[in-house]
């Protein structure tokens, strides 16, 4: 967990509200998660179900995203960050999370891209963004976005809807305008200053990134 993935859960929730039960997979959090860790506080008053394919903090139930104990259109809102890159199955993922979503549900997904190999169980993919676009069009309205330069984002992300928000335009708006404002991790102002001394002595290439940390963009995919 991080602050962007905590911002983005947050900020769809508050502008296109949530149908329960909320399921979230790969809810383990590990050591040093604890701020951003617990996204239950966003969902008062609604059922919540942590699962993971492993036993610890946060998790509720033992599942397998590939093949979720879920019936079909069960689940109201479900919740992906930072997973799908440990699925090795993962179009079994994605397919698995829209058959469980209703028919009025959401599901909040998202993916890092350049970023370091990590563990458990192991790292076996990056998507970009035209590849999450094309891996939810089981939900036929949805926001495809990434953060970060353009060509090496540092997270990729989804929220997809079966059925349209009443006033999904105007809702898309405020949606990417509050994930601008709470979620991007931005640099400090002396790594700033630094990343732009490098910019125009060394090249481009190494800085960008650090230059670009809370830039937004996203897409609205309508039927």
């Amino acid at each position: 967990m991080d602050k962007f993935s905590y911002a983005l859960v947050k900020c769809a929730v508050e502008v296109f509200g949530c149908r329960g039960p909320v399921w979230e997979t790969g809810s383990y959090r590990v050591e040093g998660q604890e701020e951003y860790g617990d996204l239950r506080t966003l969902f008062p008053g609604v059922e919540y179900v942590g699962c993971d394919i492993r036993q610890g903090p946060l998790v509720d139930r033992i599942e397998d995203i590939t093949a979720l104990s879920g019936g079909d259109a069960s689940v109201g809102t479900l919740i992906s960050l930072n997973t799908l890159e440990h699925v090795f199955g993962i179009w079994k993922g994605f397919a698995e999370i829209a058959r469980v979503v209703s028919d009025d549900g959401m599901a909040i997904l998202n993916v890092p891209f350049y970023f370091k190999v990590h563990d458990y169980p192991g790292d076996y993919w990056r998507i970009t963004p035209e590849g999450m676009a094309e891996a939810t069009e089981a939900f036929p309205w949805r926001i495809v976005g990434s953060v970060g330069w353009e060509t090496t984002p540092t997270t990729v992300f989804s929220v997809g809807f079966k059925k349209a928000p009443d006033d999904l335009e105007e809702k898309f708006g405020r949606f990417i305008a509050r994930l601008e404002k709470e979620g991007p991790e931005r640099p400090g102002p002396w790594k700033i200053l630094k990343a732009r001394l490098g910019y125009h002595t060394l090249g481009k290439r190494p800085f960008r990134n650090i230059l670009h940390a809370g830039d937004v963009r996203a897409h609205l995919v309508t039927p």
